[in-house]
């Protein structure tokens, strides 16, 4: 059953035997046969029914026009107009309709009520008038929510959406990085507890983008795929980015002990673009198989997760057209620390300069923070493409490939923060985020002038 084929109906009625009446006709109504489902919450006062519309969505009200203020009170007209201007004005969820139902004559309640396109008035009568006025209104409101589902899920509601897992050295150093228009301190009611903040960019001379900041507040691949999915179905965003810090792979410790080309090694500082991720610890272990020869308990069963392939298309060319570029903009960020203060920082023969690399290619995700060497060599054997190590990249393109409806252009990119070997880069951590807002921010430029 679809959401769109659910009707979420509230009657706030205080005389029980009537009340009882109206949910028996609303039961059996020729739509609850036809399959429409009828979510029904009651409310017999001003109070129950404000409280119920304060924290709750209803597609329709059927509203008697002589209700009390609290229960067993005094029924007067003017509690019952109270609350429809209440739902008017002030509920933060419109229904779609609105039935003042009455037993009174109409002329009696006339004068205090005005009827509009989304609220009428009936006399309450056994013959079932208001009912057939309120099943054609529930009729109506059936293909609105259908078609508004339909369009929902074929239509961006937001321009960009970028996720983080963490907040001290993910979410609010990439904060700062993002020049905002006004006022942006802009959360989400919808979101709940979900740590999050929203406004607008300005790209280009003129053109203003919506943009939403998101922080996970914790690691891991389930919880990452979990509320992105929730993210993407609420927010609908064009682009989707997950970005951070990550462990890098093929590393070099100083520039000076390099045996190949210093751009084809991770270096600290370095900006790695995930164009496809799996999970390195996804597999089976087994004794004894002899058809195992690089790793002998371990049979590697990874399935790749990877953006588009027509957006990748594009991100690719961009990256290869503009790499030094890229790169420049990377150092002037890193100039903008003092560089002496970030090496004193470090722990273990570990060296970091401004002259960083972007670098495409796969990411390798697992639920374990890895600070081993030997577990870096035995991911190393098995992925030996892999030039990037963290615990979200194939949880977020495995969310994104499997929204419903359209879905958006996802990117994960990830600064390198560490080499899961025991060496310390802290203050690198907050530095390596904002390189990657740095390179997203070039990309999402790149793609909306193309759409524009």
């Amino acid at each position: 059953m679809r959401k769109s084929d659910q009707i979420k109906l509230l009657v706030v009625e205080d005389t029980p035997e009537k009340l009882q009446a109206i949910v028996q006709s609303i039961n059996d109504c020729r739509l609850s046969k036809e399959g429409v489902i009828f979510i029904l919450e009651t409310a017999t006062c001003f109070s129950e029914a404000q409280s119920l519309l304060q924290s709750d969505y209803f597609d329709a009200i059927i509203l008697d026009l002589k209700i009390p203020v609290m229960p067993n009170g005094e029924s007067r007209i003017e509690h019952s107009k109270e609350l429809f201007e209440f739902v008017r004005d002030v509920a933060p969820y419109k229904p779609f309709y609105v039935l003042g139902l009455t037993s009174v004559p109409l002329d009696e309640v006339g004068q205090e009520f005005i009827e509009t396109a989304n609220f009428t008035i009936r006399e309450y009568d056994h013959d079932g008038d208001w009912l057939n006025q309120l099943m054609n209104r529930v009729s109506f409101v059936l293909g609105a929510k259908s078609g508004l589902s339909h369009y929902l899920n074929n239509n961006s509601g937001l321009d960009a959406l970028i996720i983080t897992a963490r907040k001290k050295n993910e979410y609010d150093p990439i904060l700062q990085q993002i020049d905002w228009l006004g006022d942006y301190n802009a959360p989400r009611p919808e979101l709940g507890e979900i740590r999050n903040t929203f406004g607008k960019i300005n790209l280009e001379a003129g053109a203003s983008v919506s943009i939403g900041v998101v922080c996970l507040d914790e690691m891991g691949l389930s919880h990452s795929a979990a509320v992105t999915a929730g993210l993407v179905s609420i927010l609908r965003p064009r682009y989707l980015a997950m970005l951070g810090m990550c462990c890098g792979l093929k590393k070099i410790v100083r520039p000076d002990k390099a045996d190949r080309p210093l751009n084809s090694i991770c270096k600290l500082g370095d900006v790695i673009v995930a164009r496809d991720t799996c999970c390195w610890d996804e597999g089976k272990y087994v004794d004894n198989d002899p058809s195992l020869t690089e790793s002998p308990f371990f049979n590697n069963r990874a399935v790749d997760k990877s953006p588009d392939p027509v957006f990748w298309k594009r991100v690719d060319r961009f990256l290869d057209e503009n790499e030094e570029e890229l790169s420049n903009d990377i150092r002037s960020l890193y100039e903008s620390y003092d560089l002496d203060v970030v090496q004193s920082g470090l722990i273990g023969d570990v060296f970091f300069s401004a002259d960083a690399s972007v670098h495409w290619g796969p990411i390798v995700s697992g639920a374990c923070v890895i600070d081993s060497d030997e577990m870096i060599d035995t991911i190393q054997t098995r992925f030996p493409r892999a030039i990037g190590l963290e615990m979200e990249a194939h949880s977020i393109y495995s969310a994104s490939a499997s929204t419903i409806g359209l879905q958006p252009n996802t990117l994960v990119i990830k600064g390198v923060a560490d080499f899961g070997d025991g060496t310390k880069a802290k203050p690198v951590q907050a530095m390596a985020s904002q390189a990657s807002y740095r390179v997203f921010e070039r990309i999402l430029r790149e793609e909306l002038c193309r759409l524009s």
